[in-house]
């Protein structure tokens, strides 16, 4: 069986990039380099677990070698769109967050302190449809399809982009 493997941020997706954070995050897993490398596999590549175990040794180290990527910080893109299917959505630099925004944003960092992944609703939250050139107003309602929508869209250069191009300049 060839196994595929991502080997660039570029190619790893929201839901990749969340399940990856858990990998690192997995007491269980550290001192254990092959376990979570097999783990890692599994995320960003077209095997299971099962196959990943079936392989040998120097074909294992092969593929160790294509995901050393991940010991680098991502590239962020500059763009602050992005279109998927015929949608352009966006954020924009220093927008002011509105009252919904900060609510539902601090109810996701509540969630977030009980061991909850919530960067793909934050995302949501953040990045919107674009009308006449300008982010769309925050509203409830559309929230959960973009969540879902951008977990297998949304490619790591991208969101972190969006992290680095939204923090404050100096003058």
């Amino acid at each position: 069986m060839k196994i595929t493997v991502k080997n660039t941020w570029k190619e790893v997706t929201l839901a990749e990039f969340m399940a990856v954070s858990n990998i690192e995050e997995d007491q269980s897993l550290i001192g254990r380099p092959l376990a979570r490398g097999v783990k890692l596999l599994e995320i960003l590549s077209s095997a299971t677990e099962e196959d990943i175990l079936q392989v040998d040794g120097d074909t294992l180290t092969k593929l160790l070698n294509q995901i050393t990527f991940m010991a680098q910080k991502p590239k962020p893109t500059r763009a602050k769109t992005i279109k998927i299917d015929g949608v352009e959505y966006g954020y924009e630099k220093g927008q002011t967050i509105t009252a919904g925004e900060m609510i539902s944003i601090e109810s996701l960092l509540q969630e977030g302190a009980n061991g909850k992944s919530t960067m793909d609703r934050q995302l949501a939250i953040l990045i919107r449809p674009m009308v006449d050139g300008k982010i769309e107003p925050f509203k409830l309602e559309g929230l959960e399809a973009r969540e879902e929508l951008f977990l297998d869209t949304l490619k790591v250069p991208f969101f972190f982009g969006l992290l680095v191009n939204s923090l404050p300049t100096e003058k």
